[in-house]
């Protein structure tokens, strides 16, 4: 089934034909570079304003984390993934069936690409993802190339691909360093450029075992070569990780050696990955946040070496499969952490929690519970590097791979993306979130087999109206909605911790000053602010974030919070939300307060207000915490309103 009526799709056609006559009589969209009202000319948001350094950087201001643009705004990166004449090669047919239409339509890569341009601005997108063209559309939008330093690190011999097809490697061996420092040129280009936002380093490495690797790395560098770089690396960890003591380590793994140096002659262990108990399942974890730390840091030292300042992206995580161990390696050696963030079906999701038990990934009760962890842990904002959505009201198959959810209509696939989108924004530390991607798989599968309705126009490049419909909307909206609300009375203490929220709170002067209220507001149905369809309720996320260092409230001094308490609401009112905020809340305590006193927020926590047959219904949230003898009582209002 195709998306839309006849009529529509004809429509859609007529307008594209009359945009490509503009084109040809020399009216592109190129040509309208002027910025969008409210916006400077690389999409940065005109309500943040900052040092303006001629290159994008990243900066915290009242708490939330920005992409600064060369003009010294603030951009939440609103991406597309893949913007690019080929779109996926069809293997059963010999064929790219986007790029055979396109150019069919359109005549060139250049007219293709003008259209394209002038989609992506009327969606209010603001960044050309990884795997696109951008040589099509210089110095038009921001954009993050993808570097791909892995490949020349080692494969460790004897270990199998995973599903993926990545590799355990060797990346403590000397040919890494060398390649890294080669691959690292090809970043020059970015770093002369300031519509590039930064790079890159690779996509979706694994870090542990599970769908993408076979084995865990502590394992698989067993079978590292006598002498090899990473099992001479392994042997001077083990040795420092036992103080020396080998029978301590021969008790633990079941090994007879006579020294640590021995265990180059160590092939395989008597070990399970999955069935091992904690002390050892704590050796193999902490052994990947080793390899990793030195997977960054050679990656970090190779980019530095060609820029001093051009942002490095991370590598592009994989949903629901990293290692505590491995975030927390990589914040020291990357400016913003990146993740490549999908929901999974209930089914898989609970499947993918119980696979990350075994394996030691970061847990997620709920999604995105695991996305503020890695921040917790790297202390880097976070850059959602691709997320999608695949609706059944297509002409695709959506058969692989099987975890993602297929919604029954394109109207769902709409609301699915703005649930996920206000999701991200309510975290202050989420810089930008990339959709995957702008155009849809084969039908056939491209080389992989993935045959899925993830664009944002068809094969035929007609858009998905009901999709950019929701994109324009909140893509537009999305960087005012990114505030921290204080919600107390005190001035001097109102920082100690302040509140995200899905939905807009009112505002109040002080002084010269405009700060939220505490009253948040949403009407039900709202797409901008109502994360349940459903009629007659309203449904708010929220969560507390402490120590924020503040200028909206210049008389505050963040600091480590020792006791938290939730007043309202009970657990007798709202059994599920009550105990989930007051572990949120807890979460906070004690944390300590970094030198530049980065915002750390606990869990988000949804409450549905229910309307109830009346126009206006509310909630209250109320907390008391305490920092030695300062006081912050906070107090929020989640009201819902009767549409019109």
């Amino acid at each position: 089934m195709r998306t839309g009526t006849t009529r529509i799709h004809i429509l859609l056609r007529v307008l594209s034909a009359l945009l490509v006559v503009a084109i040809a009589s020399g009216v592109t969209a190129r040509d309208a570079r002027a910025a969008a009202p409210g916006f400077d000319d690389f999409g940065g948001w005109l309500g943040v304003q900052t040092t303006a350094t001629g290159r994008f950087r990243t900066e915290q201001i009242d708490g939330v984390w920005w992409l600064v643009t060369p003009d010294g705004h603030g951009l939440f990166s609103a991406g597309i993934v893949g913007v690019r004449v080929l779109g996926d090669y069809e293997p059963s047919t010999g064929t790219a069936p986007y790029q055979d239409n396109v150019l069919a339509r359109y005549g060139s890569e250049a007219a293709w690409a003008d259209v394209a341009l002038a989609r992506l601005r009327d969606l209010n997108v603001n960044t050309i993802g990884a795997w696109s063209r951008t040589d099509l559309f210089v110095e038009a939008l921001p954009y993050t190339p993808i570097l791909s330093f892995a490949q020349y690190a080692p494969p460790v011999p004897g270990v199998a691909a995973g599903l993926t097809g990545q590799l355990v490697r060797d990346y403590f061996d000397p040919t890494f360093a060398s390649g890294a420092a080669l691959e690292a040129q090809n970043a020059a280009p970015c770093a002369a450029d300031p519509w590039c936002i930064g790079v890159f380093s690779d996509n979706e490495l694994g870090w542990g075992p599970g769908v993408v690797l076979t084995l865990p790395i502590f394992d698989a560098y067993f079978r590292l070569p006598s002498g090899a770089p990473g099992k001479l690396a392994l042997q001077a960890w083990l040795e420092q990780r036992y103080a020396g003591d080998v029978a301590a380590f021969n008790a633990d793994w079941a090994l007879s050696l006579a020294s640590f140096a021995d265990v180059q002659g160590v092939t395989t262990l008597a070990a399970s990955w999955n069935g091992d108990g904690p002390a050892r399942q704590s050796v193999r974890h902490a052994f990947s946040g080793v390899v990793a730390e030195k997977y960054f840091r050679v990656v970090h030292d190779a980019l530095r070496a060609v820029d001093p300042s051009m942002l490095i992206l991370g590598a592009r995580f994989l949903s629901y499969s990293t290692p505590p161990e491995v975030a927390a390696a990589a914040g020291p050696w990357v400016d913003v952490l990146s993740t490549n963030y999908y929901e999974f079906g209930p089914s898989w999701f609970a499947l993918a929690q119980t696979l990350g038990a075994s394996a030691g990934y970061v847990p997620a009760a709920r999604m995105f519970d695991d996305v503020d962890t890695l921040y917790a842990l790297a202390g880097k904002p976070v850059l959602i590097s691709e997320f999608g959505y695949r609706s059944a009201e297509s002409e695709l198959p959506n058969t692989f791979p099987p975890f993602y959810p297929t919604l029954a209509t394109q109207a769902e696939r709409a609301g699915a993306f703005g649930v996920y989108l206000r999701r991200a924004l309510q975290r202050p530390f989420v810089v930008g979130t990339h959709w995957f991607k702008h155009a849809d798989q084969p039908i056939g599968g491209r080389n992989d087999g993935e045959d899925n309705n993830w664009g944002i126009v068809d094969l035929h490049d007609d858009p998905y109206v009901a999709l950019g419909d929701r994109m324009r909307l909140l893509n537009g909206e999305a960087p005012a909605r990114r505030v921290l609300v204080p919600g107390g009375t005190d001035a001097r203490d109102e920082c100690l911790i302040e509140w995200s929220a899905t939905a807009p709170s009112t505002l109040r002067t002080r002084g010269t000053v405009t700060l939220p209220t505490g009253k948040v507001v949403c009407e039900d149905g709202d797409p901008t602010c109502d994360l349940d369809p459903a009629p007659g309720r309203c449904a708010f996320e929220i969560a507390p974030c402490a120590a924020t260092a503040d200028a909206r409230l210049p008389l505050c001094t963040p600091a480590a919070l020792d006791a938290v308490n939730l007043v309202q609401p009970t657990s007798v009112r709202e059994p599920d939300a009550a105990p989930a905020l007051a572990a949120s809340l807890a979460s906070l305590a004690a944390l300590p307060v970094p030198g530049d006193a980065a915002t750390i927020c606990g869990h988000a926590v949804r409450i549905t207000v229910d309307l109830a047959g009346r126009a206006r219904a509310a909630k209250t949230v109320a907390t008391r915490v305490s920092s030695g003898k300062r006081r912050d009582a906070d107090r929020l209002q989640l009201v819902c309103e009767r549409a019109g």
